[in-house]
């Protein structure tokens, strides 16, 4: 976290002094004010979020806002904010002269806090202006990671169980089978979140959760799911995944405005048939959407592929689902997502030798140890099991032939 006057002291004692207070507020010794909540100071209680670092409240000069709440954190008055103690300030702004501005404002305050601008919290905000959000997420965790002795662990991108098995397609080479399953069903959102707090009491961060099916707007409780799933701080984005055939009723969309989820589109051609209306939707209610041309491959496995241990190597290298694909299913985080998906399918006659791929986070008995070996395997360089079952993407198949 950046701190001002990082000129008037060495390097050593400024390190020192990020250090000290990181730690307060993560501890509760000290609390987190944002000076400004319009959409730089939202963005950036999520970036606190992703370092659990609480933010307490927001403070504004305009008293329009004052007694209401953004995000589910009060906005309350700079009056206000000047009787508070052990309160540390961050002001929100990327302009350097209304950062000036709101200086000058506090120091005439005269409140026990401290307030802190400087060049890399200036940086990290104008990523943040720009909407460069990768960028500004990860200059925010090096910064907690070095505080924090490297200890820190996140996870790229998480993929739960389907919210829904149902789908209003019946794609011929659907990746996930879904066509050929016998029941369609919707699943609880008790046991996806059982799934998701049982992965968040080992990773400090996930940066995208993705929310599939099926058909996501199909499920029937997404509403409810998504308020639920807004609330968690250590899941940067939420990602809602749709084949751009339905426009669901205006609750879900209000569900997600104002939020960190963002809608996939993916595009399939012709049979995706509304994304327009969708894109469109998503404009009226500031909802972030982005459309995905889809390439399919056959991603189903082989038998009897006898692979060199170089050749091996090269698939896995060459891979582009390895870090994309992290499944939590039924508590056990697969890198691969397609193994649980060839194991319930039945699609291999042997899977003694792949299971334990996986990491099985119902494992209590140690903690620290297991969230180690997470570690190790989401870094990992080395193949998978699975991985001698697999052709890579290297045969393209038509886009959602209909059965």
């Amino acid at each position: 976290m950046g701190l001002n006057g990082v000129m008037k002291e060495n390097v050593e004692s400024y390190q020192k002094k990020i250090k000290i207070l990181v730690r307060q507020l993560i501890e509760g010794e000290k609390e987190l004010v944002i000076w400004g909540s319009g959409e730089n100071g939202i963005k950036f209680k999520r970036f606190c979020g992703a370092i659990h670092i609480p933010v307490k409240f927001f403070c504004d000069n305009n008293e329009d806002l004052w007694g209401k709440t953004k995000t589910g954190i009060p906005i309350i008055s700079p009056e206000e904010l000047a009787h508070m103690k052990n309160s540390v300030v961050l002001i929100s702004f990327p302009s350097q002269q209304v950062v000036n501005e709101v200086a000058a404002q506090i120091e005439q305050m005269g409140g026990a806090f401290e307030y802190y601008f400087d060049d890399n919290l200036f940086y990290l905000l104008q990523n943040t202006v720009y909407n460069r959000l990768d960028t500004a997420l990860e200059i925010i965790v090096s910064m907690y990671k070095a505080v924090m002795d490297n200890e820190y662990l996140h996870m790229p991108i998480l993929s739960p169980r389907l919210v829904t098995s149902r789908c209003n397609l019946k794609c011929k080479d659907c990746i996930l089978r879904i066509p050929y399953l016998k029941d369609h069903r919707d699943e609880e959102p008790e046991l996806i979140f059982a799934d998701l707090d049982r992965t968040l009491e080992l990773v400090d961060l996930i940066k995208t959760l993705e929310v599939c099916g099926g058909e996501t707007f199909l499920y029937r409780k997404l509403i409810p799911f998504l308020e639920k799933a807004k609330t968690y701080s250590h899941i940067f984005n939420i990602c809602v995944i749709t084949n751009g055939t339905i426009i669901p009723e205006e609750a879900v969309f209000d569900a997600m405005k104002e939020s960190n989820i963002v809608l996939k589109i993916s595009d399939y051609g012709d049979i995706s048939n509304r994304i327009a209306e969708l894109e469109e939707k998503c404009g009226e209610k500031g909802i972030p959407c982005f459309v995905q041309d889809c390439s399919w491959f056959d991603l189903s496995p082989k038998e009897n592929l006898n692979y060199s241990k170089e050749q091996l190597q090269e698939l896995f290298d060459g891979c582009n689902i390895k870090d994309c694909c992290i499944r939590n299913w039924d508590g056990i985080i697969y890198r691969c997502g397609f193994q649980k998906v060839w194991e319930e399918k039945g699609l291999l006659s042997d899977f003694d030798s792949i299971r334990k791929d996986g990491i099985d986070l119902k494992d209590r008995t140690n903690d620290s140890e297991l969230k180690k070996r997470l570690r190790e395997y989401l870094s990992t360089t080395v193949p998978f099991e699975i991985c001698k079952y697999c052709s890579g993407n290297t045969k393209p198949v038509p886009r959602a032939i209909q059965l």
